[in-house]
C-alpha cells in the first residue's frame, strides 16, 4: 500500500466503520482500505480493495460528487 499511495488521493472516511476511500488518479478507480476484523486490536490486516462507483455511492455520499 505504502508505494501505491502515492498515485491515490484519499476521497473521504466512513462514517461507520474504520474505512477510507482513495481514488487512483492514474486511471480514475476507486479503492477501499478497510479492517474487517475491527474487533481486534488495531482494527486486524487491513484490506485494499477495488470499487466501483455504484459500490461506494452509498457509504461516501457525501464525497461524491453528483
Amino acid at each position: 500500500m505504502q508505494q501505491n499511495k502515492s498515485k491515490f488521493v484519499e476521497v473521504g472516511r466512513s462514517e461507520s466503520d474504520w474505512a477510507v476511500l482513495y481514488l487512483d488518479k492514474s486511471d480514475g478507480r476507486y479503492w477501499e482500505l478497510s479492517f474487517p476484523s475491527g474487533y481486534q486490536q488495531g482494527g486486524g490486516a487491513p484490506i485494499l480493495e477495488s470499487r466501483t462507483l455504484g459500490e461506494v455511492t452509498d457509504k461516501y455520499k457525501k464525497y461524491i460528487p453528483e
